[in-house]
């Protein structure tokens, strides 16, 4: 728009004239799409801690749609961009001083055109500032969630140590170590992409470990973490000996013990272990292999053993890592089969006549001790209670009127079972010598033998 002028004097003389244009501008200026946008360290939506002190522009300038003259501020994202704000000529950058908490942020530019119109426009996102490094837990899984690895875990188990790290915050990634409890887990450690296995090549000697963690938060920023103690222990219980008890302490169940309740072992001697099981299983049997471990020693009368024959007791150790050390006992025999006499055992020598007593050896079905004793006729080997380990002879002190004898044996195996057994025949003592009267006859029938008898007579 312009003003005219019209001029005119006394003599009616007209002049015409204007002012210069003058502009009605009544519309306030419109911020442009696509500017004024966050950019640099602010383009994901974070200002972390690393960039906090930043010096650079957060956003793009912004725009109009027409000519106008720019101001910007920094308000949090609840506030309204109007007036009542403070506004600078420059961009912000993230070390500005609105940015004073953990929250979220936005933009603010004041427009002005030449006519002097006034707009403000807020930034089309917002942006959070964070600067609190992520911290995280991890639960131990797997193998490790006992909170130990014994020697088969680390020799052959690939499944992660831990389950996936809880975050205090929205964790954008997490990288992993394995190192010993005393290793501080910061930037100078290599990280890798996987939760380490009981079989990582990082444990060394038995110790206490655990796993780093570096973590990333969705701001950018890095902290670290640990995971509870993971202790390596991959040595074994030793095992020395275990021994027999009781019944069995001679190496032999025989029938008259086979029914014993007592303990079959003793305690046995080891180091390291945290609990001891026992079976007993035959000879013949591997331990690592066998079932029905128990904690309570087995007794003379084990269910397990079944029949006569060679046994032993299988002692399982282990620690609390589960290191597991197996162990056995010497070989214990059942054999609740009493002897048989096999050979021997006949009047013999002396006694051929019936005038002495001496025995062939008793020999037995099966190895034997042997013990002798000689009674009377009516009397019972069963009951004997004489029983010596030498074989009578026929002075025995054992024969001590005229009459008839018994030979008895008591053969004992080496289980300590005990056959007493009688001779097949017996013998007669006759110690008093015979007596006797003879009638002379013919030459001598006259009490007298003359020459004439004496030289021809034969009856």
């Amino acid at each position: 728009w312009k003003v005219c002028v019209k001029l005119e004097d006394t003599a009616g003389n007209v002049t015409y004239g204007s002012s210069g244009a003058v502009v009605r501008d009544t519309v306030s200026p419109t911020l442009v799409t696509g500017s004024f946008v966050w950019t640099g360290s602010a383009a994901d939506g974070y200002i972390n801690d690393s960039e906090k002190a930043g010096s650079s522009a957060l956003l793009t300038a912004a725009t109009a749609d027409e000519t106008s003259t720019y101001s910007y501020g920094i308000v949090t994202s609840s506030t309204t961009c109007d007036g009542s704000l403070t506004y600078g000529a420059s961009i912000p950058t993230a070390s500005h001083a609105a940015f004073t908490g953990e929250v979220a942020y936005k933009a603010c530019v004041r427009m002005e055109d030449l006519a002097g119109n006034v707009a403000y426009a807020a930034s089309a996102t917002d942006i959070t500032r964070d600067t609190v490094s992520p911290s995280a837990t991890m639960a131990l899984a797997n193998a490790a969630s006992d909170g130990m690895i014994n020697a088969s875990e680390k020799a052959s188990l690939s499944t992660a140590m831990g389950a996936s790290p809880v975050g205090s915050e929205t964790l954008s990634a997490a990288t992993y170590k394995l190192v010993t409890s005393a290793t501080t887990c910061d930037g100078s450690l290599s990280y890798g992409a996987s939760i380490p296995a009981a079989n990582s090549l990082d444990f060394g000697s038995d110790g206490n470990y655990k796993i780093c963690m570096r973590l990333v938060d969705s701001a950018g920023n890095v902290g670290y973490s640990a995971s509870g103690a993971i202790i390596l222990d991959t040595t074994g219980p030793v095992f020395t000996s275990i021994a027999f008890a009781n019944e069995a302490s001679d190496g032999y169940i025989n029938n008259s013990e086979k029914n014993a309740t007592t303990d079959l072992v003793a305690t046995p001697v080891t180091s390291g272990a945290d609990a001891t099981s026992y079976v007993v299983v035959a000879n013949t049997a591997a331990c690592n292999t066998a079932t029905g471990y128990g904690a309570t020693k087995p007794k003379v009368n084990d269910a397990a053993i079944t029949a006569d024959g060679p046994w032993k007791v299988c002692v399982k150790l282990e620690d609390t890592a589960g290191n597991v050390t197996y162990g056995s006992s010497g070989v214990v025999v059942r054999d609740t089969v009493a002897p048989n006499l096999a050979s021997g055992f006949a009047w013999t020598g002396d006694a051929s006549d019936s005038t002495s007593a001496v025995l062939i050896a008793a020999v037995a079905t099966e190895s034997s001790t042997y013990k002798y004793t000689i009674l009377p006729l009516l009397g019972s080997c069963a009951t004997a209670s004489d029983y010596a380990s030498g074989i009578p002879g026929a002075d025995t002190t054992k024969i001590t009127t005229d009459g008839g004898y018994l030979g008895c044996v008591e053969i004992t195996d080496l289980a300590g079972n005990v056959t007493r057994t009688q001779s097949s025949t017996s013998i007669t003592v006759d110690t008093v010598a015979p007596t006797a009267t003879m009638a002379l006859a013919n030459a001598a029938s006259d009490g007298m033998i003359n020459a004439s008898e004496k030289a021809s007579l034969s009856t």
